[in-house]
C-alpha cells in the first residue's frame, strides 16, 4: 500500500521520469512509473590513452562481494588489482570491476567506458561486461575469471565502448535528446 501511496504521489508531481539506464527504466516501469532513458552528459576525454603495459584492474565493490572478489585476486597472482580507494586514474587501468547492489550505469562506469577501459560488472548495459550475481556462486566465479582473463590480454583500448558512451552522454546529445522528449 506504500508503494502504491508513492507511486501515485510520484505520478501527480511528475508525469515522466529520466533515468540512467534500461535497468533502472524497468523498474520504474514495473512500480507504474513511465521513464526515458537519458544518461546524465559527461566529457568525454580528448584523447583515450594506450592501456597499461600489464594488465591491472581497479575494483569497486560493496561490501557483500569482499570476500568473492578477495579470493578472485588471490587466485590471480600475475594480475595486479587496486582496490578502489580514494582518487583513482582509470587510464592506469586496464579495466574496472564493479560490483553493486545499484546496478545503473554511474559515473564511475562511464568514465572508465569512455575512457576505452574494460567494465566487469553486474550492470546489465552496453559494453559492461555483464556478470549475474544471482546464478549458483561457482558459475559466477568462473565467468568473472574468464572475463578478466578475456580483457587482461587485449592491447587496445575499448574503442566501441569509449564511441557508444562519447555519443551518448555527451552534453551536445543530452541538450538534443532532452529538447526532443520535450517538445513530443
Amino acid at each position: 500500500q506504500a508503494v502504491d501511496t508513492l507511486t501515485m504521489l510520484l505520478k501527480a508531481q511528475v508525469p515522466h521520469h529520466f533515468c540512467e539506464d534500461r535497468g533502472t527504466q524497468v523498474l520504474l516501469e514495473r512500480a507504474g512509473i513511465a521513464a526515458t532513458v537519458l544518461p546524465l552528459p559527461l566529457e568525454a576525454p580528448k584523447e583515450i590513452a594506450p592501456l597499461p603495459e600489464k594488465a591491472r584492474f581497479l575494483v569497486d565493490i560493496e561490501r557483500e562481494y569482499k570476500d568473492f572478489f578477495d579470493s578472485i585476486m588471490r587466485s590471480a597472482p600475475d594480475l595486479e588489482f587496486a582496490k578502489f580507494e580514494g582518487a583513482k586514474n582509470v587510464e592506469e587501468f586496464t579495466g574496472l570491476i564493479r560490483f553493486l547492489h545499484d546496478r545503473s550505469v554511474d559515473m564511475p562506469v562511464k568514465q572508465a567506458l569512455m575512457s576505452g577501459r574494460y567494465v566487469v560488472s553486474n550492470i546489465q548495459a552496453p559494453h559492461c561486461g555483464f556478470v549475474s550475481d544471482t546464478q549458483n556462486i561457482e558459475a559466477m566465479r568462473a565467468e568473472v575469471i574468464r572475463k578478466i582473463r578475456h580483457y587482461q590480454v587485449q592491447k587496445e583500448p575499448n574503442l566501441a565502448a569509449a564511441n557508444y558512451f562519447a555519443a551518448n552522454c555527451s552534453p551536445d546529445s543530452f541538450k538534443a535528446k532532452l529538447e526532443h522528449l520535450t517538445s513530443i
